[in-house]
């Protein structure tokens, strides 16, 4: 009996290590398998992130453009009242080219949704090339400017008398 005791314990302990054996080599086996799945997981993360990167690099990009055009619409339509400044402005500009300036007449402000619009008339008098000088003063100038109404006429000396109503705007909000 005592020789079957030492079998039993014995193959006990072959079992025992045969057990311990194959759980330690299943999770060997395992272990690979976990690890591509967690390096799947974080190849699609990284790939996530990269994306977002790209994305986040081309909103920088875009964020720059539109602050471009801002700064450019501001310039034109700006968030002040440059009424006076535009007047000062235009009547340098007439002086400069000399014409005779009879008139400059700011009327009152017109409220359009967000925007105010200053009609400015102006009333001058000089060649036609002086006239059209003014025309594309106003044509090309920094800010929004909307010729409403223009009329000419010969003067007996060969000059022309213009008269021409202006638009300015500048935001109210």
């Amino acid at each position: 009996m005592i020789e079957w005791k030492k079998y039993k314990v014995s193959l006990l302990i072959i079992f025992a290590a045969a057990l311990v054996y194959l759980i330690f080599l299943s999770c060997s086996y395992n272990r690979p398998a976990l690890l591509k799945e967690e390096i799947r997981a974080v190849q699609g993360r990284i790939e996530q992130l990269t994306v977002f990167s790209k994305n986040l690099s081309e909103a920088e990009g875009q964020i720059e453009t539109l602050q471009n055009q801002i700064r450019q619409v501001e310039e034109k339509i700006p968030g002040y009242d440059c009424s006076n400044e535009f007047a000062r402005e235009l009547y340098g500009f007439v002086l400069g080219k000399k014409l005779n300036i009879d008139e400059i007449r700011i009327d009152s402000p017109i409220q359009k949704g967000s925007v105010k619009a200053y009609r400015f008339t102006i009333e001058t008098s000089g060649s036609l090339d002086q006239i059209k000088q003014v025309i594309g003063y106003m044509n090309n100038h920094k800010r929004k400017l909307v010729i409403r109404t223009f009329s000419m006429r010969e003067k007996p000396d060969s000059t022309y008398s213009a008269i021409m109503s202006v638009e300015l705007y500048h935001t109210t909000d």
